[in-house]
């Protein structure tokens, strides 16, 4: 049986209740993380601050990236413990991890916190550590693929993409171009343009016409996956011959795949 301890991440970085959004901000931009637990005066994880509720409150910029710009004057003085979250998902290192996956696939959260037994953070089980486990699926992904994906032009606003991706919970979104598949914009690039160039920005000043990776017909999960690791990505989308997108593969679809694999074999990949 594969447990929690075979995938997390281990020895993460915390926060605690009084750290500033700002220090949070820049812990996650230096060491591209999504997650913060944070922890209480005796070292127990109490939340978990997420990259969503930090960049929805203001974005860094400047020469060093690191200056940190709040949309709104109410947010400036916020901190860790105005922002995180109760994790829904707490395991501990020998947990069963098809169990572990299911639970955080019931929730809508993306990720699951790894305690010892007094509570003190061990480690992280995110999306991107199962992803890796997915790359040994050998099963099609197409019947997991999600359909109806949503798309932008590139003349839309920044903001008005960021808005779209914090109501809707996502993290992509397509851009098109006449109806056809001309990028993919993330959460992440959102928030590093909006520091550079401003909400008002266009969409299209922001994504630079970066290759498009796109998932084959005919693609396994495993060799899916393998993609996005290799490449950083969270989706590949899937297009028709005159390259309109159809449907789009996500982490969290293959993590679906990689639970019911495990449910299928006992625990064991």
């Amino acid at each position: 049986m594969e447990t929690v301890i075979e995938l997390m991440s281990p020895q993460p970085i915390c926060v605690t209740f009084d750290t500033p959004l700002h220090a949070c901000a820049v812990k996650m931009r230096r060491h591209h993380l999504r997650h913060l637990p944070m922890t209480n005066g005796d070292g127990r994880v109490i939340g978990v601050v997420r990259d969503l509720d930090v960049f929805r409150r203001g974005v860094l910029a400047g020469s060093s990236g690191e200056l940190w710009m709040p949309f709104h004057d109410a947010d400036i003085d916020l901190e860790a413990g105005d922002v995180a979250e109760q994790p829904r998902v707490v395991v501990r290192p020998e947990d069963d991890l098809a169990g572990t996956l299911r639970a955080k696939l019931s929730t809508s959260q993306d990720y699951a916190v790894v305690v010892d037994e007094d509570g003190h953070p061990m480690g992280m089980l995110t999306e991107h550590d199962a992803l890796r486990m997915a790359q040994a699926l050998d099963g099609p992904a197409a019947p997991w693929l999600s359909e109806d994906p949503e798309g932008i032009s590139a003349d839309e606003q920044v903001a008005d993409a960021w808005e779209r991706m914090i109501v809707q919970g996502r993290r992509h979104l397509l851009i098109l171009d006449k109806g056809r598949l001309a990028g993919v914009i993330s959460l992440r690039d959102l928030s590093v343009g909006m520091g550079a160039f401003g909400r008002e920005a266009p969409v299209g000043q922001i994504w630079r016409g970066e290759r498009v990776h796109t998932l084959r017909p005919g693609q396994t999960c495993g060799e899916a996956a393998a993609v996005m690791v290799a490449e950083r990505v969270g989706c590949l989308p899937l297009t028709d011959e005159a390259g309109f997108p159809t449907a789009i593969l996500t982490r969290t679809d293959l993590i679906r795949a990689l639970v019911e694999h495990l449910d299928r074999n006992d625990g064991v990949l």
